[in-house]
């Protein structure tokens, strides 16, 4: 694999914190409006959709695929279990986790903005070939396996 372009002073002709500050900004400005209109922030939805979808359940699972801290995601999931959108479940095996699980009023309201979310993404997404998408998305994993010091 060749190496990418780079600068007079060694540095990667592509400038990774806007290119990334600038994809994360254009979907926070789509995506803001109707995770407000459901009276949750960002965070919030992150952690309601994902749990929702089984794809995180614990707090540390979170912090792995929600772009906030920890400090950030146990506020969010403290205060959908207040809305009664997530529920807490100690684990019987080990009575220290405790997983996090959409209540049926949580799945209902990831069941309504999931076609809003899903529009967005076709508006960020729009003019791209499947093909590309999954280069970028090789790519994307790479680097972020490269932040966390282990190659995925």
């Amino acid at each position: 694999m060749s190496e990418p372009k780079r600068g007079e002073r060694g540095e990667p002709t592509a400038d990774l914190r806007v290119l990334c500050t600038s994809v994360i900004r254009g979907y926070v400005a789509l995506a803001t409006g109707p995770v407000d209109e459901a009276g949750l922030t960002l965070p919030q939805w992150g952690v309601l959709e994902r749990c929702a979808r089984d794809q995180a359940n614990t707090i540390t699972e979170l912090t792995e695929i929600v772009p906030v801290d920890q400090a950030s995601i146990s506020r969010a999931a403290d205060k959908l279990v207040r809305l009664g959108l997530l529920k807490r479940q100690r684990q019987s095996r080990d009575r220290r986790v405790v997983r996090l699980a959409a209540t049926p009023k949580g799945q209902a309201l990831v069941r309504q903005l999931s076609p809003e979310i899903a529009a967005v993404y076709a508006v960020l997404l729009e003019g791209i070939q499947d093909d590309e998408l999954q280069v970028f998305t090789r790519v994307a994993q790479r680097i972020s396996a490269n932040a966390r010091g282990r190659p995925d």
